[in-house]
């Protein structure tokens, strides 16, 4: 939204001062007057950054000013739906419900009509968090508006949707394990590090007898250790899927049999 005129003010604090924009905006109906029917300026007359009157009288909801302007014989034809460079028409620098009721019920707004980012004037309001002129306005064109917690819902389904990896990128398993799984489990890891323990003392043994480098030797165990658990881990994790799946089919039977009788 461009910027009102806000610095042609030769005798600041002064209705003779002002010009119509920022008259508009203080809401000073006698110098919009003064302005209009002695200077000549148009209701719609924009200034360098395309702020008309219309737009500033509707952003700080000057009810009078707006029903003056609009009415003035010298208003354009739809000078209600006049827009600014980005095409946003007064609607959309509404604040408050009653100046949108304004245009829109005495002076036929276009609530439909869409600005340069392709926004109506009811999505404009929930982005700049004036969600009870959001929902007017929208409750008028019929759209549905997507508020902040629907967003937040958004975002939740998003985390939700986004697979649980360890620190190897596999998936981890999506059920708590029992007790007695991860039982199994622990003693499962248990036992490779002892296998992996065991075969180091063989390689630094060996090393220490015959005068060689054992790192090397080290890091290709190391390497297939991991390589060896992130295997595992995705077979059980896939098994796991499987089972599950195998449980829900073999429940839906025992219940459509149980059905049938």
């Amino acid at each position: 939204m461009p910027v009102p005129t806000s610095l042609d003010r030769p005798v600041a604090g002064t209705s003779a001062g002002k010009n119509i924009w920022i008259a508009a905006g203080e809401g000073d109906l006698e110098r919009v007057k003064e302005c209009v029917d002695v200077l000549g300026i148009s209701p719609t007359a924009a200034d360098e950054f395309t702020y008309t009157p219309l737009h500033a009288a509707a952003s700080y909801s000057h009810l009078d000013i707006l029903r003056y302007l609009l009415s003035h014989p010298t208003a354009p034809a739809d000078a209600v739906n006049t827009t600014d460079s980005d095409l946003d028409t007064p609607l959309f620098v509404c604040e408050t419900i009653e100046a949108a009721r304004c245009l829109i019920e005495e002076f036929h707004a276009d609530a439909k009509h869409t600005n340069a980012d392709g926004l109506t004037a009811a999505q404009q309001a929930m982005e700049n968090e004036h969600e009870e002129l959001a929902r007017y306005i929208a409750g008028v064109t019929g759209e549905s508006l997507q508020d902040n917690d629907g967003d937040a819902d958004d975002e939740q389904q998003d985390e939700e949707a986004t697979v649980d990896e360890d620190e190897n990128g596999v998936p981890r398993q999506s059920q708590s394990l029992t007790a007695e799984q991860q039982t199994a489990q622990d003693e499962m890891l248990d036992a490779q590090t002892d296998q992996l323990m065991v075969r180091v003392g063989e390689i630094m043994t060996r090393a220490e007898r015959d005068g060689t480098d054992p790192e090397p030797e080290l890091r290709t165990l190391v390497s297939e250790s991991v390589l060896r658990q992130i295997v595992e881990a995705a077979v059980a994790a896939v098994s796991s899927c499987i089972k599950t799946r195998n449980d829900c089919e073999i429940s839906r039977l025992m219940t459509s049999q149980h059905e049938s009788h």
